[in-house]
């Protein structure tokens, strides 16, 4: 049975790098976020490579189609000292997605900000993962 938790989790952890690479890309291409990205996330992998959890990337993607500005403002107020026109693409994409996690889904806050600040040691710069933290924290509180 652990394993079974453990390989959910571990899909989750492949999907929220997905929907990471989703995010960033929405915000470089100026694209309108849709839930029809999720298919197009599936094609530009091969098969073999998708192994995420479905309804979870699908859910979490319709959660940001649907309440982007109200997660944007969620995060502006999180992180008063830092606009989110001044935050960098990436570290912008990573917070949105755990701001949609900890607003929408049944994940515990722990799980999705401990996870963004996996995302932000992987793809960030040094001081992103104790940034990310910060806000998601204060997020996290203020839900």
């Amino acid at each position: 049975m652990g394993r079974r938790i453990a390989g959910k989790y571990q899909n989750r952890r492949s999907s929220r790098r997905r929907i990471l690479q989703l995010l960033y890309a929405h915000e470089i291409s100026g694209m309108p976020l849709v839930l029809r990205s999720v298919q197009a996330i599936r094609e530009s992998f091969p098969r073999d490579s998708w192994k995420e959890d479905p309804d979870f990337t699908e859910g979490l993607v319709a959660i940001l189609d649907l309440r982007l500005s109200a997660i944007d403002e969620a995060i502006s107020v999180a992180s008063p000292r830092w606009r989110i026109e001044r935050m960098d693409r990436v570290t912008l994409s990573i917070i949105r997605s755990a701001a949609a996690e900890m607003m929408g889904m049944d994940t515990p806050r722990k799980v999705a900000i401990n996870e963004a600040i996996e995302l932000a040691k992987e793809f960030g710069a040094e001081d992103t993962p104790r940034f990310v933290n910060g806000v998601l924290d204060r997020l996290a509180k203020s839900l």
